[in-house]
């Protein structure tokens, strides 16, 4: 009991000072961090003319973001030991990759020439980046030696999400748009499409980080699902753009509201190297 104690006591010390090592001394935190004063220094300052800036906010902004994630997630990835952990791992960085190739497709068409079937097909190509975190979200990592039958049932997992994922396109943006044609050129089925599959990525991860038993995965799972909340208020205002009951303007400095949700993928990155306790909890195992 007394070792229980102590244990209780000093753990959340190694926690502290890791994140706190992370924020201050790791090289592509530091590096997104001078992108976002960069980019802050860009909207305050009159370097752009207002219709280059709002341009600009609506996906070139985001790339060197999701880049820097997409390094993080990468670097380091192949000195991960256990299986599952790598798999959960590149999951995750494949959908910073996915991420960046929309934003990318995004950007190269000129918004004069946008029309309504690009909208479709972005959704589609951001359910490739939701996907794999929904994936990663169906392993456990934190579990060691869970026996043979662990890649059967991740198979089977995956292959869930892929049906529910399909099928929330088909429920939100498809059934709507053949139902009335005119909400193809809104924002509206496709923000909610996102704000329920951000609703399932913060749930699974908080259930993940609280019934882990590990203070290590615990700050990773936090981490992910604090990006999940951070991707659910942008889709949320974005809904409420589509229901036209509040819209943020285009090109000012709130366009850095886009920026947490990299930020705290790439924090989850990072600190999977980070010296946090790895042990597990007096309550050991998964509830």
């Amino acid at each position: 009991a007394l070792r229980q104690f102590c244990m209780r006591q000093v753990s959340p010390f190694p926690v502290w000072s890791a994140i706190r090592h992370v924020l201050t001394r790791d090289t592509l935190v530091l590096l997104y961090l001078a992108v976002v004063v960069t980019e802050a220094l860009v909207y305050s300052l009159p370097l752009l003319d207002p219709g280059t800036l709002t341009a600009f906010g609506a996906s070139p902004f985001q790339i060197p973001f999701v880049t820097t994630a997409a390094l993080g997630g990468f670097y380091g990835l192949g000195r991960v030991q256990d299986t599952e952990e790598r798999i959960f791992w590149r999951n995750l960085a494949y959908a910073c990759v996915f991420w960046l190739a929309t934003l990318v497709a995004i950007a190269l068409v000129p918004a004069a020439q946008w029309r309504w079937i690009d909208d479709v097909w972005v959704d589609a190509a951001y359910l490739f980046f939701y996907s794999p975190i929904l994936f990663a979200a169906e392993c456990k990592p934190h579990l060691a030696g869970i026996g043979p039958k662990r890649d059967v049932e991740r198979q089977l997992r995956w292959a869930g999400v892929t049906i529910l994922v399909f099928g929330w396109f088909l429920y939100f943006v498809v059934a709507p748009a053949i139902a009335d044609p005119s909400l193809f050129g809104t924002m509206l089925p496709s923000s909610l499409l996102f704000v329920t599959v951000d609703a399932a990525i913060v749930i699974r991860f908080v259930w993940r980080a609280v019934s882990s038993g590990s203070t290590r995965w615990r700050v990773l799972y936090g981490a992910i699902a604090l990006a999940g909340v951070s991707l659910l208020a942008t889709d949320a205002l974005d809904a409420l753009e589509g229901l036209r009951w509040y819209a943020l303007p285009d090109g000012a400095r709130t366009d850095l509201l886009w920026a947490f949700a990299p930020f705290f993928l790439l924090l989850a990155f990072r600190l999977r190297e980070a010296d946090l306790p790895r042990g597990e909890e007096a309550a050991a195992g998964e509830r």
